[in-house]
């Protein structure tokens, strides 16, 4: 048996060893671990160097075991899980504690880090705002095509502003995407994310009472003539009881790439398939409070909402 098959039996017999021991030692000189550790880490220059997390990162961990320890890299502070919360070493100040992650509170696009607040309605969580992203999932950019004829033509993933205005546009309603970027195996939506089918939005109408009703408890309140708010008058029936705070951000036909309806109705892509040009489209109306379903054509331009993939 040569020299280095030797070494390494030796080598996993140890490390066996100290790992099913009931104390482990990890350290310069071999010394047994203090009787009162489980694990000992002993260096003369080198410490102990425990995750590196960002604040978000903290809040997202699934399940975290009572006593798990990260460093917080936002705010340069050591963080232990209690079985309830995340809280500080260096600070006892409540502002410092960092609860789990749980519907309504915001995401982080790890894309462009962009922040999302979500909404929790019934089992399901849901974006509460329309989507902004460049950037497929697999890190591959979307197009962003601004003539009207190119757009017309196109078969394969685009977005845009309304009217092509980034400054006047973006901030309250997001990108419009054509087709082709929703159903882009890339992925549109964020990690965890996806655009909804007509079942899941089925489940929503459902929750909220019936489509006739739904389209109030979605719709932002208040009216552009009011200076409340982005809707015309009347914008009938809005509550946004639900706080998924849907706006008119209006349409980019598929036959001409222009704009339309805007602060009259809000369209919002499904996930699901009509025909091979046809897909289905939820949308609101500034007269009415339901929630009406179209069908529209692949190369249109309309807003996108996320729904996470688990249900809660």
């Amino acid at each position: 048996m040569t020299n280095r098959r030797l070494l390494l039996i030796f080598t996993l017999s140890a490390l066996f060893h100290s790992f099913t021991s009931a104390q482990v030692g990890i350290n310069f000189d071999g010394s047994p671990p203090d009787s009162s550790a489980g694990l000992d880490v002993n260096f003369p220059d080198k410490g102990f160097l425990p995750p590196r997390l960002t604040f978000f990162q903290i809040k997202t961990i699934e399940n975290p075991a009572t006593g798990l320890i990260v460093f917080n890299i936002d705010s340069l502070d050591l963080y232990i899980y209690t079985g309830i919360c995340w809280v500080s070493v260096l600070n006892c100040d409540d502002r410092d504690t960092i609860y789990p992650w749980s519907c309504n509170d915001f995401i982080v696009d790890s894309r462009d880090s962009r922040t999302y607040e979500t909404i929790l309605a019934g089992t399901q969580c849901w974006m509460a705002e329309n989507l902004a992203a460049d950037i497929y999932r697999n890190g591959i950019s979307i197009p962003n095509v601004t003539n009207n004829t190119e757009w017309g033509a196109l078969s394969t993933g685009a977005w845009c502003w309304y009217t092509n205005d980034s400054a006047s546009y973006e901030g309250n309603y997001g990108k419009m995407y054509n087709w082709f970027a929703v159903n882009d195996p890339g992925g549109l939506c964020p990690e965890g994310w996806h655009p909804p089918s007509n079942d899941e939005l089925t489940t929503l109408m459902t929750f909220l009472g019936g489509e006739s009703a739904a389209g109030g408890k979605l719709k932002s309140t208040g009216t552009i003539e009011a200076g409340t708010g982005l809707w015309a008058t009347p914008n009938y029936g809005a509550t946004n009881e639900t706080g998924f705070t849907a706006h008119p951000g209006g349409y980019r036909s598929w036959w001409n790439g222009s704009f339309g309806a805007i602060s009259g109705s809000g369209y919002f892509w499904t996930a699901s398939v009509e025909s091979d040009w046809m897909i289905w489209n939820f949308y609101m109306n500034y007269a009415g409070a339901e929630v009406t379903r179209s069908s529209v054509h692949n190369r249109s331009g309309l807003s996108v909402r996320c729904l996470m993939d688990q249900n809660y």
